[in-house]
C-alpha cells in the first residue's frame, strides 16, 4: 500500500522544480524556508518606512511579507491552490510598480491609481483561475510592462532621479530569471540537495531585486499618486 502524504488530497500544482518532493509537510525544504528572504525584506521595508517617514511605500512590505507566506505554503504542499495563491500575491507586487508608474507619467489621483491596481490584479488572478499555466507568463509581462512606463518617465522627466537603484534591481531580476529557467528546465539541478537549490535562489534574489526597487521608489513623496520627487 503506498503511503498517503500530507496535501496528497489537494490537486498539484502545474510546475515542477528541481527539487524532489518528500512525502511530508514540507514537500520542498528548500524552496520552502528559501521564501524567509522576502519576509526578512518586508520587515526591513517597513522599519525603512518608519525610520523614514515613507508612508506610502509600506504597502510593498506588507506584500513582500505576503508573498513569503504564500510562496512558502506554495513550496510546502506541491499544490494548485497554492501556485495560485503565490502567483497572486507576485502579482500584487507588479500591478502596484506598473499602476504606481502610470501615476507618475500622468499625475493620476490617488484613486485611479488605486483602481487601476485594482482592476488589473483582479482581470491577472482571473486569467490565472481559467489557465493555470499563464501564471510564469503574466508575470513577467507585468515586469516587462513596469520597466517599459519606467523608460517612458526617464525620457520625459527633465529632472531625472537616480536610477542607482533600478539598475542593481534589474540585474538581480534577470538573475534570477536565469537561474528559474536553468532549475526548471534541470540544467541546474540536484533534486536531493534540500537545502538550497535553483529556485530557492530566485526567491533570494527576487527578494533582493523587491529591496532594491523599494530604494529607488524611496525617492518619491508618492509614486502610487503621481507623487513628486521628494
Amino acid at each position: 500500500m503506498e503511503d498517503i502524504c500530507p496535501w496528497s488530497t489537494l490537486a498539484p500544482a502545474t510546475l515542477q522544480w528541481c527539487e524532489r518532493q518528500l512525502c511530508s509537510w514540507i514537500r520542498e525544504p528548500a524552496n520552502t524556508w528559501s521564501n524567509l528572504a522576502y519576509i526578512i525584506i518586508g520587515i526591513m521595508i517597513l522599519i525603512e518606512c518608519r525610520k523614514a517617514n515613507l508612508g506610502p511605500q509600506r504597502i510593498l512590505g506588507f506584500f513582500a511579507i505576503l508573498l513569503g507566506l504564500m510562496s512558502g505554503f506554495y513550496h510546502a504542499s506541491g499544490s494548485l491552490i497554492g501556485e495560485i495563491v503565490d502567483f497572486s500575491s507576485m502579482f500584487l507586487i507588479s500591478v502596484y510598480l506598473i499602476s504606481a508608474n502610470y501615476a507618475r507619467l500622468h499625475l493620476w489621483s490617488q484613486k485611479k491609481a488605486n483602481i487601476c491596481a485594482v482592476s488589473l490584479g483582479l482581470i491577472t488572478v482571473a486569467i490565472l483561475i481559467i489557465e493555470p499555466l499563464s501564471g510564469s507568463f503574466l508575470f513577467a509581462g507585468q515586469v516587462t510592462w513596469f520597466v517599459i512606463l519606467e523608460f517612458l518617465l526617464w525620457r520625459k522627466n527633465p529632472t531625472k532621479p537616480s536610477y542607482r537603484w533600478f539598475i542593481f534591481s534589474f540585474i538581480a531580476l534577470q538573475l534570477a530569471f536565469l537561474i528559474w529557467n536553468l532549475d526548471r528546465s534541470r540544467i541546474l539541478c540536484n533534486p536531493d540537495l534540500h537545502w538550497i537549490s535553483g529556485h530557492a535562489t530566485w526567491h533570494v534574489l527576487t527578494a533582493t531585486s523587491l529591496w532594491f526597487i523599494f530604494k529607488f521608489y524611496s525617492q518619491f513623496a508618492n509614486p502610487a499618486a503621481g507623487g513628486k520627487i521628494a
